[in-house]
């Protein structure tokens, strides 16, 4: 179970030891902005590792992990990467309630049948954006606007791991967004998208996952840890130059 936070895994710096590239940021609804983690990503008393390492314990809960990457060499349906959404994601329920963990790491995270938590290797260079929010059950039932066919296969299947991406639809590509967070910072009313999806030209034409939230407190977080802002014309300014974060 997660209470609802936000948590970056930071780069990995050229030519630094291999730890570095497994600290992370991390907030959640009782911290006013961003904390150092007090352990490694990979470590099961992470945020991360606290969150979906009971999965791995057993218990009667049902769950989906999906990713467009799969943790293990698997043959998948045509040209996935091509035509398939950039998807990758938890979600762990039982009769009560449950979470959804959207992240960008690949090969994330390892089958149920590991028996053990762990963080792939594939996910230390680059920086990793995860965001966890917990649902009553039936939300699970609506959540989002996946379209019915989907929703229906997904509950269906839950109890069981799958690494065929969904196909979905991009809503936008003109978006002001810090590209190494995957993350969209609205212009105004203190709204944050966090999602599984970057800003790669490839990925105009593939769908992604993306958990919004009206939170000031965020917001202001993204914001100023923010330097450099793009415009959806393609320019490049300090953000306090750019007319879209005013």
């Amino acid at each position: 179970r997660c209470e609802g936070f936000y948590l970056y895994k930071l780069p990995h710096p050229h030519h630094e030891p291999v730890q570095e590239g497994l600290k992370y940021l991390f907030m959640d609804g009782e911290s006013e902005g961003w904390m150092d983690g007090k352990t490694l990503v990979n470590d099961s008393q992470s945020a991360v590792g606290r969150t979906v390492g009971p999965l791995y314990e057993g218990g009667d809960v049902g769950y989906i992990l999906y990713n467009d990457q799969p943790p293990q060499k698997q043959k998948l349906f045509g040209d996935a990467t091509r035509s398939c959404g950039h998807t990758k994601g938890v979600v762990v329920f039982d009769k009560q309630q449950g979470f959804w963990l959207v992240h960008s790491t690949p090969h994330f995270p390892p089958p149920k049948s590991q028996g053990q938590f762990s963080y792939p290797a594939s996910g230390i260079s680059n920086g990793q954006n995860f965001i966890c929010v917990t649902y009553p059950f039936e939300r699970f039932q609506t959540i989002g606007t996946t379209p019915n066919n989907i929703k229906e296969d997904i509950l269906r299947n839950a109890g069981k791991q799958f690494w065929v991406p969904l196909t979905s639809i991009v809503f936008s590509v003109c978006t002001v967004l810090w590209k190494s967070m995957g993350t969209k910072i609205g212009t105004s009313g203190s709204w944050v998208c966090v999602g599984d999806i970057n800003r790669d030209e490839a990925e105009e034409k593939r769908g992604g996952g993306t958990v919004c939230r009206q939170d000031a407190a965020v917001w202001k977080a993204y914001r100023s840890a923010a330097l450099q802002c793009e415009t959806c014309s393609g320019e490049v300014q300090t953000c306090d130059k750019s007319a879209q974060y005013r």
